[in-house]
């Protein structure tokens, strides 16, 4: 309503981020190994930070930058933190830390989805995102400050397009990829249009 743009120009915030992630994901999970780890990761985690600035995005456009460094960021951090966890873990420990990944994501999730509208109400759309913004923030520069990380082992050969071809098209990628992609789907449709439906159509308040 306040920039007065069209639906589907408001999907590209979401589809923006998923874009990004998708497209970045495997150019970034090349770099792991060859840059090391805690600059790798201190740079993506920055750059999640960027909708700290929201307060600042006068037009869509701004808004919209800030979001795709945010799928950029997460296209970095998601393949980097798998050889992090295995320096930081032993084998026995990774199935609950993984675990506890996985539970927290879930947690932060289901807490902003609970807490933003009203947040928003209160202090404005805008500075809600640039709180999310600045928790990220937070996180950055603990992970600057405090982060103790391995040399990168160099990697003993390059991957190259025919073997990273071979390895997309396997039998196993391709399963696991229909397994993630279907769920997310559903998420994604339940977390954005279902809520403006259940507003517009049935009455209810953002928050419910």
């Amino acid at each position: 309503e306040e920039y007065g743009i069209s639906r589907g120009m408001v999907g590209l915030l979401t589809g923006s981020v998923i874009l990004m992630m998708s497209g970045f994901a495997i150019p970034a999970g090349m770099l792991v190994g060859r840059v090391g780890l805690k600059k790798l990761i201190g740079v993506a985690w920055f750059m999640a930070a960027a909708p700290a600035l929201s307060f600042l995005a006068d037009g869509f456009p701004a808004l919209l930058v800030t979001r795709m460094m945010f799928g950029l960021s997460l296209a970095v951090i998601l393949p980097a933190f798998g050889p992090l966890l295995m320096q930081w873990f032993r084998p026995r420990e990774l199935p609950l830390i993984n675990g506890l990944n996985l539970a927290m994501t879930t947690v932060g999730i289901t807490l902003s989805t609970f807490i933003t509208a009203p947040l928003g109400e209160a202090v404005g759309w805008k500075t809600v995102l640039s709180i999310y913004g600045v928790v990220a923030l937070a996180g950055a520069l603990l992970w600057i400050g405090l982060a103790r990380v391995q040399r990168p082992v160099q990697a003993s050969g390059r991957l190259s397009i025919r073997g990273m071809w071979s390895v997309l098209r396997s039998r196993t990628t391709l399963l696991l990829a229909l397994a993630d992609a279907g769920p997310f789907a559903q998420y994604i449709a339940l977390t954005t249009w279902l809520p403006t439906f259940y507003f517009e159509v049935h009455g209810l308040s953002l928050s419910e």
